[in-house]
């Protein structure tokens, strides 16, 4: 399947921070839910 590999499925811990979290979500527009800390978005 085209482009399997490239799903988002964990966030590394150098990521955690809103810059890199917005950079992340722009460039994946399939990512429809965000879970953190058990908080859903």
């Amino acid at each position: 399947m085209a482009g399997k590999n490239n799903l988002v499925y964990t966030i590394t811990k150098e990521n955690h921070h809103p810059k890199a979290l917005k950079k992340i979500l722009i460039k994946h527009p399939e990512i429809q839910f965000v879970s953190l800390m058990g908080v859903d978005l």
